[in-house]
């Protein structure tokens, strides 16, 4: 879907946010995002994908972006499709580095289920 979209919109490059934690997944590995990024550029006419932050950890990331805490609390990586759940793997990494960062973890809340 993001491929069709970026070429109606004229785009050259996908660029994803996956860090080096991610690469234990198949989906979020770096020969995944390579064999990717070969697919793309001779089905979808040279689309290319890139992921920038694939050599670093999360923490090295957030560290070298420089974002804030408060812009931190703001987000959320649940892996349910009405997150944030407070449980699944997304949310517990995101909980993790709230609290390296010294978040005062005041931004989205889980769902009450």
């Amino acid at each position: 879907m993001a491929a069709v979209r970026a070429q109606k919109l004229g785009e050259r490059v996908i660029m994803l946010g996956s860090v080096s934690d991610d690469d234990n997944r198949e989906d979020a590995s770096s020969l995944f995002y390579r064999r990717s990024d070969q697919l793309l550029r001779v089905q979808q006419g040279g689309l290319r994908i890139v992921v920038p932050a694939l050599g670093m950890s999360l923490d090295e990331l957030v560290a070298a972006s420089g974002v804030s805490s408060i812009v931190l609390d703001l987000t959320y990586a649940c892996e349910q499709p009405d997150g944030p759940c407070g449980r699944c793997a997304g949310c517990l990494t995101r909980a993790g580095l709230l609290a390296r960062v010294g978040s005062g973890g005041l931004g989205l809340a889980p769902r009450q289920r």
